[in-house]
């Protein structure tokens, strides 16, 4: 902490704070600004940082907060050590909403750069963006079994001008997931799998959600996920919007379901669910040039809110079809539910809208 203090408020504007090639036991901890003149020193991790295996109840192992024009790199690892903290992660299946610790935060960060870092089996979450804007994240590696709970690779929330590329994501969960108040995100050139794939949402668990506008997924491949490109809100959430989105140039490689919107999300137990519809309403959702193959037969699932049903939803030349590891398919399908589109050119399978 006290190199990190003497490189935030050094006057010379070219600090560093660097931690040297080696192995590391590191507990929870936090770097804040502001530093001298707005300007955060780059910060090189080179060695291998280690979690404890037992933080406690902390929310967050290595956090940022509070800085401008950060950049984070060097080439090393953050092991979360998280194995033992997988079977504790509940954020989904009951009320209360419990999540172990996210290996790296970045909290009111703007104008930064995080790149050319490894990050490996975190508790819960690898990375997670909150009240940030204008942030480039590129060539990372991010690692966990796909049997981890919640381990998100990259969550968003309430972040704006966000652009996430070259980077390769494996999972328990969403390779990279877009949560409420996201705005002018950018994802492309991403190799995801195993995982969930790359979720927007979920929207609408909690009251006074921001909308999330102005996304685009291009150029990305997906493979032996259980979701490909997946929106997904909670039933009886209340209104907000999710809309311009656009997905394109996406291969699917044995994926379970290639394309799915879901408004009747809700994996826990049924005296949990909702009876009532989502108020989320899905506007402006364009699918092109997507193709590969699918684990199931259904291919394309939109499932949308009878109370507010999607609208301007596009298919554009989609080619998915069945993948050998399911003998039982010989063509796909599609299945759409309160939803009002377009298609154009090739379509496999043959459209529902």
């Amino acid at each position: 902490m006290d190199a990190w203090k003497a490189a935030c408020q050094s006057d010379e504007g070219n600090a560093s704070f660097v931690i040297p090639k080696g192995e590391f036991m590191v507990g929870q901890v936090e770097f804040g600004g502001p530093c001298h003149d707005q300007v955060s020193p780059k910060v090189e991790i080179r060695g291998k940082l280690k979690s404890l295996i037992n933080d406690g109840d902390a929310k967050y192992w290595i956090k940022f907060y509070g800085l401008n024009r950060l950049s984070v790199s060097g080439g090393g690892e953050l092991d979360g050590q998280g194995a033992q903290a997988w079977d504790d992660n509940k954020c989904e299946d009951t009320k209360s909403c419990k999540l172990s610790a996210t290996s790296l935060r970045l909290h009111q960060v703007n104008n930064a750069e995080v790149y050319d870092l490894k990050l490996t089996n975190s508790k819960a979450f690898h990375m997670n963006l909150h009240k940030c804007d204008s942030i480039d994240i590129h060539d990372l590696e991010i690692n966990a079994p796909g049997t981890s709970k919640n381990t998100d690779g990259i969550h968003l929330s309430i972040t704006h001008n966000i652009t996430i590329r070259n980077s390769v994501i494996g999972t328990g969960d969403d390779c990279i997931s877009v949560g409420q108040g996201s705005r002018g995100v950018t994802i492309y050139n991403i190799t995801c799998g195993p995982g969930h794939g790359i979720s927007v949402g979920s929207l609408g668990k909690y009251a006074d959600e921001m909308d999330v506008v102005d996304l685009v997924v291009k150029n990305c491949t997906i493979k032996g996920t259980t979701n490909g490109l997946r929106i997904k809100t909670w039933q009886g959430s209340l209104a907000s919007q999710a809309r311009n989105f656009t997905f394109e140039d996406v291969k699917m490689i044995n994926v379970a379901n290639p394309i799915i919107i879901d408004q009747k999300y809700c994996p826990g137990e049924d005296d949990y669910c909702s009876s009532k519809p989502s108020k989320v309403k899905i506007n402006d959702v364009k699918f092109s040039r997507i193709s590969g193959t699918s684990r199931t037969r259904l291919a394309v699932n939109i499932l949308c809110s009878k109370d507010v049903p999607c609208s301007n939803i596009e298919l554009d030349n989609i080619h998915l079809s069945c993948s050998s590891d399911d003998m039982d398919c010989k063509t796909t399908t599609a299945s759409c539910t309160h939803a009002q589109g377009k298609v154009f050119g090739v379509q496999i399978p043959p459209p529902c809208l």
